[in-house]
């Protein structure tokens, strides 16, 4: 009987490996395919994060302002001609080829995203010039290449992660489904076969959250401690964005010391908790009636459609600000230039309200969340758009921030509720084919944007 029991646990122990090569050879694939196939220096601050690490990998040390190379200049300069650099951006270069980077146009993007010249520094620059070193005497588009693998190799390590989180979470069949929404992701993909910081800054994010599951789930151990601290300090050290990592650690310490709130005491609580939330959702509605409520409401719709902040010299609203950030976190390549077509936003967005409607009004048990996952996948979730927001509102330049990509720190949880949400809509007599349907959607989705959106813009316009 023990053997039969060891046989069955070997068998389930090598589909999880299988499964999970499977996964990473997708994820490999894909990522290949993307860094070859998008044109150089059409993603977001290449030219920049290739320069600052092409320095390191050229001097063997951090570069200052007075190490920038005019050799280098004029080589990236003369491949944004060859490759159609302005054509792509759809703001032309100038006729005549300039000396220096800093003699293009203001309105051209290159000329903006030189990081050595701040001295913004970030730890993913490392990483990236380990890969340019052994050729730094080749083509720069072929060191650029290189750089974009270093990218495809973190990606591969972001989505073992996210396998080894889910797999902590939900049935194998929905974490197939969950790891497939990471890796079939069109945005994702795109960002994290490019050159910049966000493939290492997600790394360290699913670091912070895989220790925090594995502290709430097995108890606190000296490697969980240290995955939390140093995923959080790499993350920071790599990307602002990542600030969303203090308040998650002093949310989940403050979880863990609240003592009180377990077993029937947080069953109540969370009782009252939702009795608050359904009280305060009938005021709204009640108030929303009256002429007070009324005039309020028309000032919040007001605020959110008025045009309030700068962008490129052109006035933008919160809304259009938040609606041009959730339509660049599923698909808009290039420099925010390419975008999917109107009908495959409507799709998407109409299966985003169905996974809310899952969680709100479920129709299976299937993946549900326990509330220590709530608190570590819920709270990332929610601090991670408040950071963000932060900086949209409050620092100079702010709007800069207005992109999908920076909410990629939290693609795992945005994953676990979407596709969780899902699999909890779906009624119990498709329950068996629901995982293999979502991987499906997935894959048609990411074929569609593909071969409808990206390639006719790079390649037969």
């Amino acid at each position: 009987m023990k053997e039969r029991v060891s046989d069955e646990q070997s068998q389930a122990r090598r589909g999880r490996h299988w499964t999970l090569a499977l996964l990473l050879t997708l994820a490999l694939v894909r990522g290949c395919l993307y860094m070859t196939v998008v044109p150089p220096w059409q993603a977001p601050d290449e030219t920049g994060h290739f320069e600052y690490a092409w320095l390191i990998a050229r001097l063997g040390c951090l570069p200052t302002s007075d190490d920038l190379s005019s050799g280098f200049e004029q080589e990236l300069l003369a491949s944004l001609y060859e490759w159609r650099y302005g054509d792509f951006i759809d703001r032309p270069l100038p006729e005549r080829m300039p000396a220096q980077m800093h003699d293009l146009p203001a309105q051209i993007f290159a000329a903006r995203s030189r990081t050595v010249i701040p001295q913004r520094f970030s730890l993913a620059y490392l990483w990236q010039a380990l890969f340019i070193w052994p050729f730094r005497h080749q083509d720069l588009v072929f060191q650029l290449y290189a750089a974009r693998f270093s990218s495809v190799v973190l990606n591969l390590a972001v989505v073992w992660l996210a396998w080894c989180i889910f797999h902590r979470l939900v049935p194998r069949a929905w974490a197939v489904a969950m790891t497939a929404f990471v890796v079939f992701l069109p945005q994702h993909t795109f960002i994290n076969t490019a050159v910049n910081e966000g493939p290492l800054t997600e790394l360290a994010a699913c670091v912070v959250l895989y220790a925090w599951l594995c502290v709430v789930q097995d108890g606190a151990s000296v490697r969980s401690i240290a995955a939390v601290l140093g995923g959080t300090v790499i993350g920071i050290w790599t990307k602002k964005t990542a600030l969303f990592l203090i308040p998650l650690d002093l949310l989940m310490l403050a979880f863990l010391g609240i003592a009180r709130f377990r077993g029937a005491a947080r069953s109540r609580g969370l009782r009252v908790l939702g009795l608050l939330v359904v009280l305060a959702g009938s005021l709204a509605a009640i108030v929303s009636q009256t002429a007070m409520g009324r005039e309020v409401f028309t000032i919040l719709a007001r605020w959110w459609s008025t045009p309030q902040f700068y962008l490129e010299n052109e006035r933008v609203s919160i809304g259009r600000v938040l609606w041009r950030t959730l339509d660049s976190f599923w698909a808009q390549f290039g420099w925010m230039s390419v975008r999917a077509g109107y009908g495959w936003y409507v799709a998407i967005y109409l299966l985003t309200v169905l996974a809310f409607e899952g969680w709100l009004l479920p129709r299976s048990n299937e993946c549900s969340a326990s509330v220590e996952t709530k608190v570590v996948m819920g709270g990332a979730l929610l601090l991670a758009p408040v950071v963000w927001l932060t900086f949209v509102v409050t620092i100079p330049n702010g709007l800069a921030y207005y992109q999908g990509r920076y909410l990629f720190p939290v693609v795992v949880p945005i994953a676990f509720y979407l596709v969780g949400g899902w699999a909890r809509w779906t009624p119990p007599r498709f329950r068996r084919y629901a995982p293999l349907g979502v991987v499906v959607l997935l894959v048609v989705l990411d074929a569609t944007v593909w071969f409808l959106s990206m390639w006719p813009y790079f390649y037969v316009r």
